[in-house]
């Protein structure tokens, strides 16, 4: 039925790759800071080769799923195919230029908002925030953009979006804008809701703060990538999270450490 869902799947399941082994530099600075820390019965190279491996499987049946129920409601890749089928070069230049403008936007308010949190943060949220290098914070996006919207958007919201249109789709069997809506809103929150547990094994405890200014962070984020996603493809939503999280965690970090030696030397006068 979709001669290109094949070459689809290879091409993002590749990139889910990319972006698991993009993140464990990341990880093992969050694993070293954790307020939960457990003994490591395996060597570092096993348990990174591990987690590599175990990372494949599950986005293996992550972009399977998601792309044959997505492509049913017409959601999926948009950049592949344009490319297979030999699309117009405006068209490709149209998506990606969406997608960096909607990710400028969103990653500088992101920035912008999580500065008025700042003298609220925890020291220890602080510290890792200092102690984080730029790399760290780079090779982060990768998996930010590319395996979180993959689960999310291609995953999440294909399925829900799918599930809905058996209940509310038209007359002629259709989608309904709000099947869509509802998938995005409800990936979206639980977008946010699943960034919680590694602040918390972060942090030891959340307070009030700290949940209103995750959840306020990224419920944001999820709404425009599902939205950029819903109608420019996976691709797009990638694109957009990506230029949303070197926005914020690269550009945001030197922000936040440039504020934080303003305050120091403000103390120390």
């Amino acid at each position: 039925m979709y001669p290109h869902l094949l070459f689809e799947f290879c091409i993002l399941l590749a990139l889910a790759v990319i972006g698991s082994i993009a993140i464990l530099p990341y990880s093992l600075r969050l694993l070293s800071e954790s307020k939960k820390k457990k003994p490591i019965k395996m060597s570092p190279k096993a348990l990174l080769l591990l987690s590599v491996l175990q990372n494949a499987v599950v986005f293996a049946i992550v972009i399977g799923i998601g792309l044959y129920v997505g492509h049913q409601i017409g959601l999926g890749t948009r950049l592949i195919d344009e490319v297979i089928s030999g699309g117009s070069m405006q068209q490709i230049i149209i998506i990606i230029f969406t997608a960096c403008i909607c990710g400028i936007i969103g990653g500088v308010l992101l920035m912008l908002l999580d500065l008025l949190f700042l003298p609220h943060f925890p020291e220890k949220l602080l510290t890792t925030a200092l102690k984080t290098t730029q790399w760290e914070n780079f090779t982060a996006s990768f998996y930010g953009g590319i395996n979180e919207e993959l689960f999310m958007r291609l995953f999440g919201v294909s399925l829900v979006a799918w599930i809905m249109s058996r209940i509310l789709h038209m007359t002629n069997g259709l989608s309904t804008t709000a099947d869509f809506w509802i998938a995005i809103i409800i990936m979206a929150v639980l977008f946010a809701i699943g960034h919680l547990p590694t602040l918390k094994n972060l942090l030891g405890t959340i307070t009030p703060v700290m949940f209103l200014r995750s959840m306020l962070l990224n419920t944001p984020i999820g709404l425009l990538c599902g939205w950029i996603f819903w109608h420019y493809g996976i691709e797009a939503a990638i694109i957009t999270h990506f230029v949303v999280d070197i926005i914020y965690h690269v550009g945001g970090t030197y922000v936040v450490r440039s504020k934080y030696a303003k305050f120091s030397d403000k103390s120390s006068i």
